[in-house]
């Protein structure tokens, strides 16, 4: 992956930026009307994902790990403001400065950019925390070139000056102080900083190593911790992290092994799901367990909480900086895990060996055998239709991952259920179908074909509430009428 400032061109450009630009003036006429008004929202719809009973290292956690997955560096290095940072979601250093400066004061956190513009070029935060001034920089903890969403360092989170210099230098680093009336940095004034913040309280905490976010809770945070393989909690008070469990396989890709809401931690772990209560002297709680047919789809890629439902993804591990191949996502009720027990893992079923091409039917669907493990449906019979997740054939179990175009075309199908397993619909394929109820259970659909849903009425389709908003989009572009309903 590539660092930042690696060139002198970007080190040139950057000092200009710091220099003379103009940062975001949220408070004067630089922002169009317009423009104050999207900045405003985006710094609303942040805020609004921050518990009021966090302690304010909590808050930093958030904002920090906000900042770095939602926005990427710009390489153009022309865009330098808290806005671009915030609506557009591309800036430099200068921009991930000014949003997590604006942001942190609002919640109350004294907050400054501090600013390096002969040696560096650069600018990063420093926070107040019990009296104690530690340095931030949000730039640097984002990986360049890693998919935006899912990595996050934190080397350089709550570190005095010895911490920090591991990628820092320069001897020049002051308080970032505007000019009077006037966007720019001065020059010339500014408190001079080094040798100043020196409290190590942080500097040995084990979450520095870790590279996503961390899970927040209601009384801390929960991460996993890469280098010993191991899920930890801490209580966000200076106090000594609390290893809870280590992993019985270590994962290639490992953004979402641990996730979580309110004071209940999820761990997953290959093929099993663990639950933990933050503070407990109990181990983690194994809780649930892949069977057979979803084994068939790989490995447990990860967990994540979404609302009520808590999402297991399966799939093959992609390695480092590369996203998993999620195969099939299955969905939980929170609310009934206290009382969840693992049953034993399922078996991997036995490799298929039927030719590709090769045509079957089954249950009033048609199906045809794309590859080793998976099957498209390509036609479809009558008017109560139930696609499964994994249907079987000459001994042989198969993925039922896609629907192909035309399969249900001028059909009279009235109610569908879409298996967990369908990841593209092609076009027309329910093209002026009758449909009044479809139940999607997949949360995997990435691709939608034109006038798949083109069908009238007014019908209602349930999906998985983390992807409603984007099967929204993905459905009404393909025709899903604009009087029916997707919940």
């Amino acid at each position: 992956m590539k660092n930042r400032f690696t060139t002198a061109a970007a080190t040139f450009m950057l000092s200009i930026a710091l220099a003379v630009s103009s940062p975001a003036n949220i408070a004067g006429t630089v922002l169009a009307a317009q423009s104050q008004v999207k900045y405003e929202n985006a710094v609303n719809k942040i805020l609004k994902g921050v518990n009021p009973n966090w302690r304010a290292e909590e808050k930093l956690f958030y904002l920090h790990d906000y900042l770095v997955t939602h926005t990427r560096y710009d390489e153009s290095l022309k865009k330098y403001d808290a806005y671009d940072a915030l609506v557009g979601h591309d800036a430099v250093c200068s921009g991930y400065a000014e949003a997590f400066k604006d942001l942190a004061k609002r919640l109350g956190i004294p907050t400054t950019v501090i600013v390096s513009i002969n040696h560096m070029g650069h600018g990063w935060n420093a926070v107040k925390l019990n009296g104690k001034w530690y340095y931030v920089d949000c730039t640097y903890d984002d990986i360049l070139g890693a998919p935006t969403g899912d990595y996050c360092k934190h080397d350089n989170f709550l570190c005095n000056e010895t911490g920090i210099r591991s990628t820092h230098y320069g001897y020049d680093w002051k308080v970032g102080i505007k000019v009077e009336g006037m966007t720019a940095y001065e020059l010339y004034r500014g408190e001079y900083v080094c040798g100043k913040y020196t409290d190590s309280t942080y500097e040995w905490m084990n979450w520095k190593n870790v590279n996503t976010k961390v899970t927040l809770l209601d009384k801390g945070i929960a991460y996993y911790n890469q280098n010993d393989n191991s899920v930890y909690t801490y209580r966000c008070n200076g106090t000594k992290p609390k290893k809870i469990m280590t992993l019985k396989n270590k994962p290639k890709d490992y953004y979402n092994v641990v996730s979580g809401s309110g004071n209940t931690v999820f761990i997953c772990d290959s093929n099993r799901i663990y639950r933990y209560k933050f503070g407990s002297s109990d181990a983690p709680k194994a809780i649930y367990s892949l069977n057979s047919n979803e084994r068939l789809s790989g490995n447990m890629t990860g967990v994540s909480v979404s609302g009520k439902s808590l999402r297991y993804d399966i799939g093959s591990e992609g390695g480092y900086y590369k996203h998993p191949d999620v195969n099939r996502a299955g969905y939980i009720d929170v609310s009934k895990t206290s009382k969840m027990t693992a049953s034993k893992t399922g078996k991997v079923p036995k490799s298929a060996t039927a030719r590709k091409g090769t045509k079957f039917s089954s249950n009033k669907i048609t199906y045809k055998i794309t590859g080793s493990k998976t099957v498209s449906v390509v036609g479809i019979k009558g008017t109560s239709v139930s696609i499964p997740a994994v249907v079987s054939y000459r001994g042989g179990k198969y993925m039922v991952s896609s629907i192909s175009a035309g399969a249900a075309s001028l059909g009279k199908v009235k109610g569908l259920t879409i298996g967990s397993c369908v990841q593209t619909i092609g076009d027309k394929a329910f093209y002026k179908c009758p449909l009044k109820k479809i139940y999607v259970k997949s949360g995997v659909i990435k691709k939608v074909g034109s006038k798949a849903f083109y069908i009238g009425g007014k019908p209602v389709m349930t999906v998985p509430s983390d992807c409603r908003s984007s099967y929204r989009k993905l459905c009404t572009k393909a025709g899903f009428p604009s009087k029916g309903k997707i919940k």
